[in-house]
């Protein structure tokens, strides 16, 4: 039972509490009460010693500590952060997950190869990720280019046409028509000049924007970070989704890159 419970105080991290105190027992056999305390909090690290958890998965010792800490507010927020760690140790190669809340600790710099002739750059530091996508090329966005600027031309003859007839009223019929076409030249040449642009996900919050650029195009919360394949909404893209907030970046990128990075 988590140290608060024993004052008749419950809220969703005693149950985060409750959930590591069944790790602890499944990963070492032992009851975390059998273990020793120091001001209530359990040290089961000694019994970790010479196990696989602490040679190949220890992010598991970091997780314990966010889900065992005596005070809630030291723990994990929720079950989704606690998600979010075990997402980021995955991305992390296993050998480094996440802190428990309120700690820090400095981690080796690297980076993750990429495929062989990918322009995109992907660098830990820590627990923060950044991935660095290089503008797209130029025979990518000249197709959709292309046909945004036929599609306004077309609609600007049209509207033109309607109002030498003095037919303004015909004319607001073309208002639809010009915003498909502002969206088409948008996504055909919106990339092209935005440049290079860099994603950044943290341990707590995520954003993304032109390289160098101290304004985010988007930014948010990482616990419900996620990103998939939107190739067949956006040809060569990723969408990041937050909630119902949904976000491209990486036009241009080849299916073995959006593997890669998803």
């Amino acid at each position: 039972m988590a140290p608060e419970s024993f004052a008749r105080v419950f809220s969703p991290k005693s149950d985060l509490y409750g959930v590591g105190a069944t790790l602890l027992f499944a990963a070492t056999g032992l009851e975390p009460g059998s273990l020793p305390q120091q001001r209530l909090c359990i040290q089961f690290r000694k019994a970790l010693l010479g196990t696989i958890w602490e040679r190949e998965e220890p992010w598991l010792a970091e997780l314990l500590d966010g889900l065992l800490a005596p005070a809630p507010e030291d723990r994990f927020s929720s079950a989704a952060e606690a998600s979010g760690f075990l997402q980021r140790a995955r991305l992390c190669g296993g050998k480094q997950g996440g802190l428990p809340p309120g700690s820090e600790v400095a981690l080796p710099s690297s980076s993750l190869d990429p495929p062989r002739g990918s322009g995109v750059r992907v660098e830990r530091s820590g627990f923060n990720l950044r991935v660095l996508f290089p503008p797209p090329d130029l025979g990518d966005s000249l197709p959709t280019g292309a046909f945004a600027i036929a599609w306004t031309a077309f609609t600007a003859v049209w509207t033109a046409g309607v109002l030498s007839a003095g037919a303004p009223v015909m004319a607001l019929f073309s208002l639809p028509f010009w915003g498909a076409g502002g969206s088409l030249l948008k996504d055909g040449f919106g990339p092209l000049l935005r440049g290079a642009t860099e994603l950044r996900i943290g341990r707590d919050e995520w954003s993304y924007g032109r390289l160098g650029s101290n304004k985010p195009i988007a930014e948010g919360s990482t616990a419900q970070l996620l990103c998939r394949d939107a190739s067949l909404a956006a040809r060569g893209s990723l969408t990041l989704e937050e909630g119902v907030l949904e976000q491209r970046c990486g036009q241009g990128l080849r299916p073995v890159e959006r593997d890669w990075l998803t």
